[in-house]
């Protein structure tokens, strides 16, 4: 965690020394009640209720003067997700900006709207069919590659955006990024540019856009496939 104003949290020095002091100055008023006291009036001037209930009010009071000075100081949580597990983002509008009401219709109103028409042009073009028709394409492909060369250690992907694994050893699937690199390389010398991608820069990764022909379709992934033969036979 990290503050955007760290140097208020000096502030947090004199919650100690303001307990401290309250504690000196209970111990002086019930000292000087009970010296100077009659001792049939004592319980009328000491608060009789157990230690922990008489100070409770404070200790609120302390703890919420701590809050407000971490409040202050503008703590950022920064969380860091392993990228595998990083399926969903959720953007949380904590100022409510989206709601507000200086612009009709609202910014909320008009994202939604927009949401809601790009719904509509997947539905109406058919996009989702286009994108598992152009996997299909390419993971039958990338399966054939796999059964020809042992260093493409795992095919994966879901619609049209799908990546070969390259590995070293295909029992124990150790990482390989230098194959990975080559392979880039190889193709990118014969006109065809692809991304390295994983956590290991051993995959190499294709998303092509959905109105991509197949000729074209065809053209990449033969390119592909021959700077596979260039790098891995």
């Amino acid at each position: 965690m990290s503050f955007e104003w760290p140097l208020v949290l000096v502030a947090l020095l004199l919650v100690p020394l303001l307990v401290a002091a309250y504690v000196r100055h209970e111990r002086r008023r019930t000292s000087d009640a009970a010296r100077f006291t009659n001792p049939g009036l004592l319980p009328n001037l000491v608060d009789a209720r157990p230690g922990w209930r008489r100070h409770l009010p404070l200790a609120v009071l302390f703890v919420a003067l701590v809050g407000m000075i971490v409040g202050v100081a503008r703590p950022h949580a920064t969380v860091s997700v392993p990228r595998e597990e990083a399926t969903v983002m959720i953007a949380i509008d904590a100022s409510l900006s989206m709601r507000a009401t200086d612009v009709k219709p609202s910014r909320l109103a008009v994202a939604q709207a927009a949401a809601l028409a790009v719904l509509d042009v997947f539905e109406e073009e058919g996009l989702t069919a286009r994108a598992e028709a152009i996997g299909e394409t390419i993971r039958s492909r990338m399966l054939a590659w796999q059964e020809r060369w042992e260093q493409i250690g795992d095919v994966r992907g879901l619609g049209a955006m799908l990546a070969i694994e390259l590995v070293s050893d295909p029992e124990s699937k150790t990482p390989d990024a230098e194959l990975a690199s080559a392979v880039v390389e190889a193709a990118a010398a014969r006109g065809l540019l692809l991304l390295k991608s994983g956590i290991y820069s051993n995959c190499i990764r294709v998303l092509t856009p959905l109105v991509i022909s197949e000729a074209e379709l065809d053209e990449a992934l033969e390119v592909w496939e021959q700077a596979l033969d260039a790098s891995l036979a």
